[in-house]
């Protein structure tokens, strides 16, 4: 579903998640995902991730998510629906907090496609389950972005 009219950043609320031991700021509506740091240890230590972090990935988000309006705006494109209510989380529960293909292509914006030849070329460690089905650690993509950022620098 398409949302109609003016929309601004508020519009869209931004997730908190911890995946894989790693706080992370989300736009489910625009894909955007954001990362604010690693519980090394006690996700309960208060110390573990500071809160300029914090704030920080909250800004590069939100700054992201206006860019996004404003290029879908200037080009007469639909946007997005804001969401309602609590959005459905990633379950890592029984999954030794790996994500599964459709959230691992998420993450890193490329189709489950893309992942999957990537996978193939050995660019990604992946777990098989049981049942032959791919499983990304959240460490692994980062890794990926990073390197692919760095090359971009060059």
């Amino acid at each position: 579903m398409k949302a109609k009219g003016k929309k601004t950043v508020a519009s869209y609320p931004l997730q908190i998640r911890v995946i894989n031991s790693y706080l992370v700021i989300v736009s489910p509506e625009w894909n955007i995902q954001i990362s604010a740091g690693s519980f090394l240890s006690n996700p309960l230590d208060e110390s573990a991730i500071h809160v300029d972090s914090i704030g920080r990935a909250v800004l590069k988000v939100l700054i992201e998510v206006q860019r996004k309006l404003d290029e879908y705006q200037s080009q007469g494109k639909s946007l997005p629906c804001p969401q309602r209510g609590i959005p459905s989380e990633i379950n890592f529960q029984n999954r030794g907090n790996l994500m599964t293909i459709k959230e691992a292509a998420s993450f890193l914006k490329i189709s489950q496609g893309t992942l999957r030849r990537l996978s193939s070329k050995r660019i990604f460690k992946v777990k098989n389950t049981p049942g032959g089905h791919r499983r990304y650690s959240l460490q692994e993509l980062e890794n990926f972005i990073e390197l692919q950022n760095n090359r971009k620098g060059s």
